[in-house]
């Protein structure tokens, strides 16, 4: 069976869905056999799979609580890594997406409202751990992000501050990955590709993602 990773975050627009489609483009570009489950109705993620012509990627649409753990449990049957893209708010769906995941990424920007939202977003995580009395790792993912910029230094003091564990690696504020939501292309190329590796190395070091395709099959 394949891992299981939910995006999710109360807030809208923290760049969940970039998050979602530079991955997956990534680790299609590797060898991964990727499934995306867009779990938003308003079906950004699906969106821009529309324009999409990379490396072998699948893709559907599920924004039902019960029926999105069975989409993501049987795709994690059929593939190395399956994510899910929930809704930018609260939800039964992201609540249900968030169980059934073997590992959650959190998406943050360098403002005070993403700031709070993601925190919210881990506690959650933490509360749905208990519930199911399992553990559901975590990471927060900063997104759009200027490495020495004075708002990203005062959200990274806010996220550590409640002792959250924060990912070294982070997609960086580049129009590449806006422009990508017109074209479907361009996130595996130059640094947009560079920083979503590097990204996906991380991921699997601490085991949110296979060290390596499995090469799972419908079969």
């Amino acid at each position: 069976m394949g891992n299981i990773v939910t995006i999710a975050s109360s807030k809208g627009g923290v760049g969940k869905t970039v998050l979602a489609a530079c991955l997956a483009t990534n680790l299609a570009a590797r060898g991964y056999h990727v499934a995306v489950v867009d779990a938003d109705p308003n079906a950004s993620l699906a969106d821009w799979y529309s324009l999409y012509s990379g490396p072998a990627i699948t893709c559907m649409t599920e924004s039902g609580h019960v029926e999105v753990v069975d989409v993501a449990q049987r795709e994690a049957d059929r593939h190395d890594v399956t994510l899910v893209d929930t809704a930018g708010f609260g939800s039964l769906t992201a609540s249900a997406a968030i169980a059934a995941a073997d590992h959650v990424l959190i998406p943050v920007m360098a403002d005070r409202g993403s700031v709070r939202e993601a925190i919210r977003t881990a506690r959650q995580v933490e509360s749905l751990a208990r519930a199911a009395r399992r553990a559901i790792p975590y990471r927060i993912v900063p997104t759009q992000w200027a490495a020495d910029g004075l708002a990203e230094g005062a959200a990274l003091d806010s996220l550590r501050a409640e002792r959250l564990p924060i990912t070294v690696r982070f997609l960086p504020a580049l129009a590449a990955f806006r422009k990508a939501s017109f074209t479907g292309a361009g996130l595996s190329r130059g640094r947009v590709g560079w920083e979503c590796d590097a990204l996906i190395d991380e991921l699997a070091a601490i085991g949110a993602l296979p060290v390596g395709p499995e090469v799972l099959t419908d079969g």
